[in-house]
Parts: C-alpha cells; structure tokens; sequence
C-alpha cells in the first residue's frame, strides 16, 4: 500500500481477514441469529405455558363466615372450588393455605351493627361496626397468588352488585369502601417471600456469572500459554501430565466458585439493602442460603471445567473466546429454567447438569428441599463435574494441545471422531426430546407424540447419521435384513416374555426405593384419554415399534457397533434409550427393555425382531391396563412369571438359531461389527 492510502484500505483489509476466518463469522454473527430466536421463543413458550396452566387449574378456597353467599359465584367460576372447613379450625386453615393444600381463604368479619358509645364530651354517637372481608393467601406460591387474583375479581363483582343494593336502600347515599372492605393478608413468613422473589432470578445470575468469571482466567492459563509458547515449557517439566493438568483443573475450578460465591453475596447484600425488587429489603432464610453456597461449589466445578477444556481444545486465545460465546449462550437456557416454579425439581430434573442445581438453588431460597431428591442434585452434580474433570485433563495431556498443533477436528472421520459424533448425535436427541419433544407433547398429547415420533426421532436419527457415518451400505447400517420366520417369532415371545418381569419386578423394586408420584400415571392417563383401543395400540405400541426401533436399534447401535465392541454398543445406546424417555422413574425399567431390544438385534442380525418385540411390550402394557380387569391378575402370580420366562427362553433359543444365517451371511462378504479402520 502507498503511503497515501487513506483509512478506508485498512478497514478494507481488516473486514477481508475478517470474512475469511469462518469461524469468527458463525460464532459472532449468524450465532445470534440462530441461538437468540431459540431462547426467547423458549421463554416465550414457558410463559405461555404457565398461562394455560393457570386458566385450567382449580384453585381450592375455604369461605367461613355468614356475611356473603358466596357459594353461587364461586360455583359459577371454573378455576374455583369451595372446599369444607379443615378439622381444626383457622388454625388447620392457616396451616393448609402454607402447606399448599388450600390455595386462599376468605373470611367474612363485622356484621354492620350499630355500637353507642360517649364521646370525649360526654355525648352519645354511633359507630357503625362496618363488614370486612380478609382475604387470606399464601404469597410465595404462584398457585395461592393466582386464587388471589381470581379471588378478588370475583369480590370487585359482588362488592359492585352489594353497593348497588345498599345505595338504593341508603338512599343514594355512602360510597363502595363505606360498604364493604376487603384485606388481603399474606400468610407467607418474611422469609417465604424474600425467597420467592430472589428465586426467580438469582439462580439464573449465579450461572451466568459463573461463566464469565471463570472464561477469563481459563481461556489464559492454556490458550494464552499456548500463544506465549510456555505451555511446552511447562509439560517439559519432570512431572507427570496429569499433576499439570489437575493443577490447572483445580486452579480454574477454584477462581470459577470463588467469582460465583462474591456474586452471590452481592446480590444477597442488594436484596438485603433493597436495591433489588420492590420491598425495601427482603430477609432470606439462613439454611436455604448456606445450601446455594455449597450448590456452587459442584456448578463451579462443571462450569470450570468445562471452560478449561475449551481453552485446551481451542489454538489460540483468539478461537477459545470464540468457543466461550455459544457455551454462554446454551448455559442460558437451563438457568432460565428457574425463572418459573412451573419447572418442578423433581428426580428428573434434578439429574440435569445446571439445570438441577439452579431450580435448587431457587427451591432452596424458598424453604427446605426434600433430601432424597437434594441427595440427587449432590451426587449427579458431583458426577458430572467427574466426568468434565476427566475430559478436560484427557484434552491437557494431549500432544496437539502441549505442542500448539491443530488438534484433531471433533468430527473427524477417525474410529474416536466416529465415535464423538455418534455419541453428540445422541446426546443433541436427548436434548431436543427434552426441549422441543416436550413443547410438542404439552401442545396436543396426540398429535404432538405423532410429531415427535414419525418426524423428530427420524430426523435426529438421520443427522447422527450423516455425523458419525463411515461408508457402506444403510440397510447394514441399520440391520435391515430378513431374519427368517424363526428370529421374528422370536422377538414375538421375548416381548411378551418381557413385560411381566419389568412391571413386576424391576418396577416394584425401584418402587421401594423410588416410588412413581400417583400425579405421574394420572398425567399419562388423562393425556390418552379418549382414544380407543385400537387408535392407542397404533399410537403407543405400533409407532414407537418401528419408529424408535429405527433410531435407536438401527442408526445409534449401528454406527456404535463399528467404533466400538458391540457389548458397549448395547449398553451406552440403552442408556440413552432410557434418558429420552425423560423420566428418572422410567429409567431404568427403559435401559433394561433397550438392552434386551438391543441384544435382539445384535443375535438376530436383523432390526425387525426387535421392532416385533418392541411392539408387543408396549402393547400387552396397554392392554393389561385398559381392561376391567388385567390379564397379569387373571393369570396368577406364579403362572404369570412361568409363562413369561418361558417365552423368553423360548424366544431366545429361536433367535440364538439365526446365528448360523449370520455366519453365512458374514462369509458372503456383509460386515457386523467393529470397522477396522
């Protein structure tokens, strides 16, 4: 460039180097586009739902006092239901509005009577004892505050129908207030409520900056070092990789928890001052804050850890502050969780990394957490922290990463990039099962279950696919080849050889020690209800036959099988089998169905005697509970588990026969297994 080239040829050059380094235009400018739309349309979604759910629930209210018929106009109402006054009394009732079981309370005080009194002067006056209305909630839960809202609306009627009663009998005179008052009296504790209020959004804070205070300090202490060229100098040191590499871990870890614990003080201080809200200050429940303390100290692990692993698989400080962008972004979408006690911490979401520990830190600020399901949020915390733990130190002991060479793409077409790919495919369906699958279902049961399994399995099937492929032919892929009459009788017998010894005893033996909440089955229930015999077995036992068949069974085993040994490849694909059925109750039940399922079809070597057998568990489940009486019960106990461990013998003997087709078929020249490259 000449010397008198103006600005305008830099900023020229600068956009050019710009454009042409992709990453640096995906992750700054067509991210936003993506992810933003994705998070909003989410939120958006949650509020909305929560609306629904709050025009279509019933809010239960005790009325005492005779100074107001109020049974017609809360007959009239929908959302409302009188309920009996609680043995026990106002005392009961005060207990019953804080425990959630009566959601509101209105008590009628005063009967308008007239008391003569003297006043100062010795003169008689009257004073008239006027009508009051206390209209008695409990603040912190959104259900009490909602029958609050209804409440009063349906007051503002009656108080308009009285005043128009009374000021024809007065003679046009007095005013609505003269009439009839109403007070609205909060049964919450000063705890309850300053709980419920920095619920709502500290969690949502605390992950965030949790984030931003460890990106800085790991995206220096390896991909700073890297640049610095120290890193090498570092691992040239007599000691072992993974000292260093823990040393880093721990050094990361630390500063992450460290940040969060002063974020969080200093928002517990701005709420305690009033700075934040609309009360002037809000007093916080001391055990509820000591429990987010230590929650932190798990988070901050995954956190950091995770932001050091970017660091570590990232060239240059530049690319790792790229990577830091979208993993600030998807760690917004668990925290926004939180934001609403519409998402319930149960045993389901306790097990889900950040979002379980927001929804208990916000469960926590409010009041005591059950400890069975805080045990849970510890220990799957804890386990994932491990697991991130192991990662990042795998990436620091790597020789692209010590020596600054490009590390080998994620997606590699090598057996270990084979291998993250199918296992990201996996991972992204249980993730979309979670978020898109569930929006779906809540939209219609019917339609939405239709949706998720004819076109979003099938699709995420297809992209794992696409990801983790590594040539040959998709029928071998995915065993579509014909077993014989011998293996598919097989997969008949062992699916119905199957259901009792799930539902009677995996099922009850979970259940003593993780029993599913009656509202679990009554959700399933009332989702179905309606639908015909027939309509049902074609909705939940045919469709699930062939369409989770096809993506568990056929594409994730199938592309597992030849990276790994096929024994492994039937555990991590059940393991995810269960986990997208997204319900900790139905896990294990699910994993163990999936590695019969799966060990069908690995002897078969054939996917559809797993589909047949697939088919018939579901649909003898559905049949056993939609008759007057269940075939389980009419059988007997102990003809019921001879019966069915001889049809599993039986089915096993036929589909262990298939092995000789599978030699021959194996000699022909079609592969089944683990690719050897």
């Amino acid at each position: 460039m000449s010397r008198r080239s103006g600005p305008g040829a830099f900023v020229r050059k600068e956009i050019l180097e710009i454009l042409r380094d992709r990453r640096a235009v995906l992750l700054t400018f067509l991210l936003p586009i993506l992810v933003y739309p994705v998070v909003f349309s989410f939120t958006s979604y949650l509020e909305r739902r929560e609306e629904e759910k709050a025009e279509e629930r019933v809010a239960r209210v005790v009325v005492t006092g005779d100074g107001l018929d109020l049974e017609t106009e809360i007959a009239a109402d929908p959302g409302l239901e009188r309920v009996p006054v609680p043995e026990g009394g106002r005392e009961a009732i005060y207990e019953e509005i804080g425990a959630g079981g009566v959601q509101a309370w209105i008590d009628w005080e005063g009967d308008g009577a007239v008391e003569e009194r003297a006043d100062g002067d010795g003169a008689e006056t009257s004073d008239v004892s006027l009508p009051e209305l206390r209209l008695v909630y409990h603040g912190p839960h959104e259900e009490s505050e909602e029958a609050r809202d209804r409440l009063r609306e349906l007051l503002d009627r009656v108080r308009e129908e009285e005043r128009e009663r009374r000021y024809g009998e007065a003679g046009g005179l007095g005013t609505l207030a003269d009439l009839l008052g109403v007070r609205e009296i909060d049964v919450a504790s000063e705890e309850e409520s300053g709980g419920a209020l920095a619920g709502r959004i500290i969690p949502l804070i605390l992950v965030m900056t949790l984030f931003i205070g460890g990106a800085t300090l790991s995206t220096d202490i390896v991909a700073g070092e890297k640049e610095r060229g120290t890193l090498e100098t570092l691992y040239l040191t007599p000691v072992e990789r993974g000292v260093i590499a823990r040393a880093k871990f721990l050094v990361v870890v630390v500063a992450t928890v460290i940040s969060g614990a002063l974020n969080f003080g200093s928002m517990l201080v701005c709420y305690r001052l009033g700075w934040i809200g609309e009360a002037e200050r809000l007093v916080l429940w001391g055990p509820g804050v000591a429990l987010s303390l230590l929650l932190i100290l798990p988070l901050g692990a995954l956190v950091g850890g995770v932001l050091l692993g970017i660091s570590a698989f990232a060239r240059s400080l530049k690319e790792a502050q790229y990577y830091m962008t979208p993993v600030m972004l998807v760690a917004f979408l668990p925290g926004l969780l939180a934001t609403s006690q519409e998402i319930s911490l149960d045993a389901f979401t306790a097990i889900l990394p950040v979002a379980n520990v927001a929804l208990a830190i916000r469960d926590g600020l409010l009041g005591p957490v059950p400890p069975l399901v805080l045990a849970l949020v510890l220990v799957t915390s804890l386990g994932w922290g491990f697991l991130v733990m192991r990662w990042t130190a795998g990436v620091l002991s790597r020789e692209e990463t010590i020596l600054g060479f490009d590390p080998e793409p994620f997606l590699a077409p090598t057996p270990s990039g084979r291998r993250r790919a199918v296992l990201t495919g996996m991972a992204a369906t249980v993730l979309v099962q979670f978020y898109l699958g569930q929006l779906l279902q809540s939209w219609r049961m019917v339609p939405g279950l239709v949706l998720t399994l004819w076109v979003l399995l099938p699709a995420l099937g297809a992209l794992t696919l696409r990801l983790g492929w590594s040539g040959g032919g998709l029928a071998d892929v995915l065993s579509l080849r014909n077993p014989g009459l011998g293996p598919l009788l097989g997969g008949l017998l062992v699916g119905a050889g199957m259901v009792v010894p799930i539902l009677d005893g995996v099922a009850r033996l979970q259940g003593l020690v993780l029993p599913v909440p009656e509202m679990f089955e009554e959700a399933f229930r009332e989702g179905f209800r309606g639908l015909t015999t027939p309509t049902l077995l074609l909705l939940v036992a045919l469709s699930p036959g062939i369409c989770e068949e096809l993506v568990f069974r056929g594409a994730f085993l199938g592309l597992l099988r030849r990276v790994v040994s096929p024994g492994r490849a039937a555990l991590v694909s059940s393991a995810f089998f269960g986990a997208v059925h997204l319900s900790i109750y139905r896990f294990l039940p699910t994993s163990l169905i999936g590695l019969a399922l799966a060990g069908v079809t690995l002897r078969a070597r054939s996917l559809f005697p797993a589909m047949i057998a697939h088919a018939v568990y579901n649909g003898l489940t559905i049949l056993d509970g939609r008759g007057t009486v269940s075939w389980r019960e009419a059988l007997g106990g102990a003809r019921c588990w001879t019966l069915s461990l001889a049809a599993l013998a039986l089915g096993g003997w036929l589909i262990a026969r298939s092995r000789a087709r599978a030699a021959a078929a194996s000699e022909a020249g079609e592969t089944f297994g683990p690719d050897p490259g």
